[in-house]
């Protein structure tokens, strides 16, 4: 009897005890789950786009300025090296026509319609947004009405600057300001009169881009 009542209990602690050694054990980690980060924006790559605004042309002293509209596109490829980024851009501009005119030309008008560019851009990256500089070579095809000069393409050289600001990864927003500078020009008028003056375009203007 007394075994009985020993017994009882001693295979109540058996039976539990092996309930406990049949559940397996907590898993371990060795290391915490890692998760990837997302992509660093990069302002490198290839891209076109198309811009518009206001250009202002002068012929030196005497002469009337002029100013209007222009627009064109833009094609361009950047490479980012930490915080700069350097690259190219070739555009074609609508240049709107009338640059010059007024007595001290005699009664002829310079005109200009195109303007053809290359240009090496370079700036510094915050994110999203780049600061930029450009510099290159322009050519314009400038006619003289009333006058006997050889109508033609000149050529000459740019400089300028801007912002940039990337909305998405593929589409940018862009301010800009160029000057170009073509040289002394000479005019013959009709009477035989030669006369010389700086031909200059100053342009602001916006655009948008698509980075590919």
């Amino acid at each position: 009897m007394h075994l009985r009542i020993f017994a009882v209990p001693a295979l109540v602690l058996a039976g539990t005890a092996g309930a406990l050694a049949a559940d397996p054990a907590p898993r371990v980690y060795d290391t915490a789950p890692t998760y990837a980060a997302p992509p660093t924006f990069t302002w490198s790559g290839a891209y076109i786009g198309v811009n518009g605004g206001y250009r202002r042309a002068s012929f030196g002293r005497g002469a009337r300025s002029e100013g209007g509209f222009t627009g064109g596109v833009h094609a361009g490829y950047l490479t980012q090296l930490g915080l700069f980024a350097l690259g190219g851009e070739l555009e074609a501009a609508y240049l709107g026509g009338k640059s010059g005119s007024g007595p001290a030309l005699g009664g002829a008008r310079i005109d200009q319609s195109w303007m053809l560019a290359a240009k090496l851009r370079a700036g510094v990256a915050v994110g999203r947004l780049l600061v930029f500089t450009t510099a290159g070579y322009a050519r314009s095809n400038i006619d003289v009405k009333d006058g006997h000069t050889r109508d033609g393409w000149r050529g000459g050289y740019l400089l300028g600057g801007g912002v940039e600001y990337a909305m998405t990864d593929r589409l940018a927003l862009r301010a800009e300001y160029d000057f170009v500078r073509y040289g002394g020009q000479k005019i013959v008028l009709g009477d035989g009169a030669r006369v010389k003056g700086d031909l200059t375009n100053h342009l602001v203007r916006a655009g948008v881009s698509y980075r590919f």
